[in-house]
């Protein structure tokens, strides 16, 4: 298999101008991600999502009321003093919820593989309903599928579980 080529980032970092070279992680190479203490996203992305996280943290109560209401649709609040939003009290939240999403943030892959992400609230399903699910929305037939949950003190959202999918067809 041919090496993939390094892609470069042209991004701006406060007022001055970064060059980042950043090799795309291949189908081999996510096979060990959950393993290894790898860069996944090039510094542009990285950047991007770090922001992205400190925003959401200042404008929501906590991170598990934003990713109910992001992930799942269930209803928000904005508290009229600090103008931050939070989960409806008042919303009777399902025994269990799951959603199939693309990440937002996704690795930096070679091209043809997706990076989405199976979202489970409260608690992570068992490895037979995620397959479940996963062949819902990835049927076998048809794609090839690497899915983990990132261990603990690579989990950058604890608040609600989530299992990393990523896919190419075959």
């Amino acid at each position: 298999m041919a090496r993939a080529k390094n892609v470069v980032y042209d991004f701006v970092v406060g007022d001055k101008q970064k060059m980042a070279a950043f090799t795309p992680l291949s189908w081999e190479q996510i096979k060990t991600l959950q393993h290894v203490e790898q860069k996944t996203r090039s510094e542009e992305e990285e950047n991007r999502y770090r922001d992205d996280l400190q925003k959401t943290k200042k404008e929501w109560v906590s991170m598990k009321d934003f990713l109910l209401c992001d992930k799942f649709g269930l209803p928000r609040v904005q508290d009229e003093k600090t103008q931050q939003f939070a989960l409806d009290p008042q919303v009777i939240v399902p025994a269990t919820m799951v959603r199939f999403l693309s990440n937002p943030f996704g690795y930096t892959l070679q091209p043809g593989i997706e990076h989405n992400l199976l979202w489970m609230y409260p608690c992570v399903l068992s490895k037979k309903k995620i397959v479940h699910h996963l062949e819902k929305h990835r049927p076998s037939d048809v794609w090839e599928v690497i899915w983990f949950q990132n261990v603990p003190k690579r989990q950058s959202l604890k608040q609600v579980a989530h299992v990393h999918v990523f896919s190419r067809k075959k």
